[in-house]
């Protein structure tokens, strides 16, 4: 029974391997009678699989993989064509229980291992190649960022799509296909001018009635101040160029239009035998203008001026090209200073390289004696101001280093060693001399002194002089020669009481002057005299030590010629 058993599960496990089954395994012998039912079953498909079984040979075995339940693992090839069973072939013995695995022997000790040998020494290692240039990388693909919105195809414009025409707003959304006819369409406040039903007019000029209007890009219509080819026009806000040539005034600006409508710009224009400029707009300019570091003044109407201008409550001169002038200009005749940088005409003292000029208010140059704030000052020819000595006809005369003219002064010369009286007109009295200043000084400093009663005390000191007939009819600068001989000699006539009293004024600093002249007389009608003018603020006045002397009831001292006591009258 075991035998024919055994029979039936070699065939079986034929069965299983030509239907494809991968593995069979051996079932242990207590479980034999579970397989009897199922060995009835596969009896069944022995019959139908026969004929298959008949076309394999030896030389063409069916491999079966079997598992060693000992090991869960596969056996390698040749064990499993060993243990491969052949149903055609069968041997007739019996399957018997699998024997136990030999218990494995206890291992052997391990051999020590060789001692290494010390390794070799390395040899030199080659000197590596210059590395190849590594190859362009491939331009990286960009993908669109969808939260960066893309730039629309179209805006603000006319498009066809599909052979019809659409119209794209600001924001580039179509508005769908619209009808379109020739002439004009306005859309979001933009015209466009379409010359049929199949193109619109762009970058170029269009005559509609008998107007010009100019289509820029996208077909847009301009108005305004615009560049146009390389020239300036001015649009109206209709769109329409200015019409005409010439002059045209636009809002409060003028242009002047050339043939063909362009603006003049960026030039001179010389227009009614006048010259104008245009800006860079086109517009006509008025006021101060510099072009290549120079200035012009155009005036209110935009004509280019010439020649003295007053602008504000400065002088400037225009020449004749229209550049303002600066530095010096010989004008009409006359020299004048316009201050370089602002051209504004100079007027009073100016100093230029250290010398100083004196310029009237007018302008001009001043030279020769000029008085200024009430000193009186002398310019040469070439107005400069000068200092020092300087004669000028015949008389001497000597100018301060701020230059004024020394008047009413004693001077004391370093250089000549003595002192010189220069008059009040200036003139250096050439009988004043060093021995006549010591005497002066002598008398000022022992009898008179000096303050606001000083003069009064010199006018009293002479009058106590005694008189002493003399010479009348003096000649020539006598004031100077006969204070020498009133002072020398103790006395005097009305010729020395002037003289000496005159130059104890000048002493003291006042203007004085001798005068010659008559007086009613108690025996003559015009008796010969001579008397002291002073001249204080503005006004002369007498003072009469001669008279005072005589008739000391009466007021000689200071005295006009209006309420003086007696009538005067100069030679």
């Amino acid at each position: 029974m075991r035998k024919v058993q055994g029979i039936v599960l070699s065939f079986a496990c034929a069965v299983a391997c030509s239907l494809g089954i991968s593995s069979v395994a051996y079932a242990d012998v207590e479980d034999f009678e579970s397989l009897q039912d199922q060995s009835l079953s596969v009896q069944a498909s022995v019959d139908n699989t026969s004929e298959s079984l008949d076309e394999v040979s030896s030389e063409d075995p069916v491999s079966v993989a079997v598992t060693d339940p000992t090991l869960d693992l596969p056996l390698d090839d040749s064990h499993a064509q060993q243990d491969a069973v052949d149903p055609v072939n069968e041997p007739s013995s019996s399957v018997g229980v699998p024997e136990d695995p030999e218990v494995p022997s206890a291992p052997s000790q391990p051999i020590e291992p060789e001692q290494p040998s010390a390794p070799s020494q390395p040899t030199e290692p080659e000197q590596p190649s210059a590395p190849s240039r590594p190859m362009e990388p491939d331009a990286p693909t960009t993908t669109p960022d969808p939260s960066v919105p893309q730039t629309p195809e179209f805006t603000q414009q006319f498009a066809k799509v599909d052979g019809r025409w659409h119209y794209f707003d600001k924001s580039g959304k179509g508005t769908g296909a619209v009808n379109i006819t020739p002439g004009w369409v306005k859309r979001e406040d933009v015209w466009y001018w379409f010359k049929n039903a199949n193109a619109y007019a762009e970058n170029e000029w269009v005559s509609v009635n008998g107007a010009w209007y100019y289509l820029g890009e996208k077909g847009h219509m301009l108005s305004g101040n615009r560049v146009i080819d390389g020239r300036r026009y001015y649009l109206y806000a209709d769109g329409s160029m200015v019409k005409g040539v010439l002059w045209q005034k636009i809002g409060n600006t003028w242009y002047y239009i050339n043939y063909g409508g362009a603006l003049t710009t960026n030039t001179w224009r010389y227009i009614n035998h006048k010259w104008y400029y245009f800006d860079e707009f086109g517009r006509m300019k008025t006021g101060w203008i510099q072009l290549g570091g120079k200035w012009y003044y155009l005036n209110s109407s935009g004509a280019m001026s010439t020649g003295w201008q007053k602008v504000g409550s400065c002088w400037y001169f225009m020449r004749s090209n229209g550049i303002m002038h600066e530095g010096w200009g010989l004008i009409g005749g006359k020299w004048y200073y316009l201050q370089p940088s602002s051209g504004h005409m100079r007027t009073n003292w100016i100093k230029l390289d250290n010398k100083w000029y004196l310029l009237s208010q007018s302008g001009d140059m001043l030279t020769g004696w000029q008085k200024n704030d009430n000193k009186w000052y002398l310019l040469a020819n070439n107005g400069i101001m000068q200092t020092g000595w300087h004669k000028v006809n015949g008389n001497w005369y000597f100018m301060n280093q701020g230059g004024s003219m020394k008047a009413n002064t004693w001077y004391y010369d370093e250089y000549y060693k003595r002192w010189y009286y220069f008059e009040g007109s200036g003139r250096m009295n050439t009988a004043a001399d060093t021995e006549l200043h010591d005497m002066i000084e002598a008398i000022i400093n022992k009898r008179t002194g000096r303050g606001s009663d000083a003069l009064k005390r010199a006018f009293d000191y002479v009058v106590s002089y005694p008189y002493r007939s003399g010479s009348l009819y003096p000649t020539g600068d006598w004031g100077a020669r006969y204070a020498k001989e009133m002072y020398r000699n103790g006395s005097g006539n009305c010729y020395r009481y002037a003289g000496l009293f005159c130059w104890i004024a000048r002493g003291l600093g006042y203007k004085a002057n001798v005068v010659s002249g008559w007086v009613p007389g108690a025996r003559v009608a015009q008796a010969p005299h001579g008397w002291v003018e002073v001249y204080v603020n503005g006004s002369t006045c007498i003072c009469d030590p001669d008279l005072a002397h005589e008739m000391p009831g009466h007021a000689w001292y200071m005295v006009t010629y209006a309420n003086a006591p007696t009538y005067y009258h100069g030679w």
